[in-house]
């Protein structure tokens, strides 16, 4: 239900996109994100730490120019990676498992252009809000499940453009997820856990870039 929401978002995003074409940016990016460790605790007994395994993120966004200085975009991020795990409990040996996590992105947020008197190079910074949607699988024991995080981000870059329609893009990005993604995957795979508390948030920070597309483009006037 929630992506047929999200297509149907995106489709009156670019039918609204091709009455202002003027107005409007198609963005593509690809970036590599670094590893991030996370932990949870669910009492003095039960805990255990993981690892967000590095990779390459992925996706685009449709972004409605308000003037000359900013945008407001509508963005979907993918990534895949491994993410081991080791849980500790009062009088067990550690538990290692090593699961696989597919994790997408909608973000929707504002970005800042600063005028840096060449119209060929545009810097800008933004910062984004809206969900991460985690799909899990323990390849072990075949267990799977689904799980939706608030997220934010804030990235930084700059959009080099070869023609009036066509550039291409520089840009560092940090997304974060409320939460560790290790206590919610840990109930999934069928284990127990309530009442759980000390959770560290995802941090994910990467360095790429991508491609950038004016659906049309006005000349400045100097």
């Amino acid at each position: 239900m929630l992506k047929k929401s999200i297509s149907v978002l995106v489709l009156v995003m670019m039918a609204f996109a091709v009455s202002y074409a003027q107005d409007v940016k198609f963005n593509g990016y690809a970036s590599y994100v670094f590893n991030d460790r996370f932990d949870s605790r669910f009492d003095p007994n039960y805990y255990y730490k993981g690892m967000i395994n590095d990779g390459c993120r992925w996706g685009g966004g449709i972004e409605y120019m308000i003037g000359e200085d900013y945008g407001i975009e509508l963005s979907s991020l993918n990534m895949k990676s491994n993410v081991p795990l080791t849980f500790y409990s009062y009088n067990r040996i550690p538990e290692n498992i090593n699961y696989t996590a597919g994790q997408h992105y909608i973000l929707a947020g504002s970005n800042r252009y600063f005028d840096v008197n060449n119209d060929k190079i545009e810097l800008y910074t933004g910062a984004q809000a809206g969900i991460l949607l985690i799909n899990y699988k323990n390849p072990s024991n075949g267990i799977k499940g689904n799980i939706t995080k608030f997220a934010w981000g804030v990235k930084a870059g700059s959009n080099f453009w070869l023609t009036d329609n066509f550039g291409i893009k520089l840009q560092a990005q940090l997304l974060s997820a409320l939460q560790s993604l290790g206590a919610d995957i840990y109930i999934g795979s069928g284990g127990t856990g309530a009442g759980i508390s000390g959770n560290s948030s995802i941090l994910q920070f990467g360095l790429g870039g991508g491609l950038c597309f004016k659906l049309a483009a006005e000349k400045k006037k100097k």
